[in-house]
């Protein structure tokens, strides 16, 4: 097993980042946006070695009905490695473990799962070597266009 990134939500990005440089100060910002959102979303970015990344959200504090599920500080959810995705996936409908898939693109496939205790979990299938190649953004589009043909392998 390897983790390849956790996902935490922060009141303020550059505090955080700040500490994660001090520790690994082999991490480069590898990604980013910043503006605000209807969902109250201010700030993202990836801090990345060559093994792994941590993506850092910062978000209003949001309470009662409205808050949607990243309107939290703390973690949103860890990303796993794996091999065989489709055998992931086979097991996880055998034991009826509620899934998405989120991206099927060149460089990887990936989706989404909640544990029985509400833990969320990304699972990446890499399929290539490439350390950079691995992290290319698409937009919502064209991420989404590959998932039908996938899950008709499966």
């Amino acid at each position: 097993m390897k983790i390849e990134h956790i996902n935490i939500t922060v009141p303020n990005i550059v505090d955080t980042a700040n500490l994660l440089t001090m520790i690994y100060p082999n991490l480069k910002k590898i990604g980013g946006w910043s503006g605000k959102t209807e969902k109250g979303q201010e700030e993202w970015a990836h801090y990345q070695d060559e093994e792994c990344y941590v993506a850092l959200e910062q978000v209003e504090w949001i309470t009662g009905p409205q808050r949607a599920m990243n309107d939290f500080h703390g973690v949103n959810h860890v990303g796993l490695i794996c091999h065989d995705i489709k055998a992931v996936i086979k097991k996880f409908e055998k034991n009826k473990i509620r899934y998405s898939i989120a991206e099927v693109v060149p460089e990887r496939i990936r989706m989404y799962c909640f544990d029985k205790n509400g833990l969320d979990f990304e699972i990446v299938q890499y399929l290539t070597d490439d350390m950079m190649a691995r992290y290319k953004y698409y937009n919502d589009a064209d991420a989404k266009k590959g998932i039908a043909n996938f899950l008709n392998t499966i």
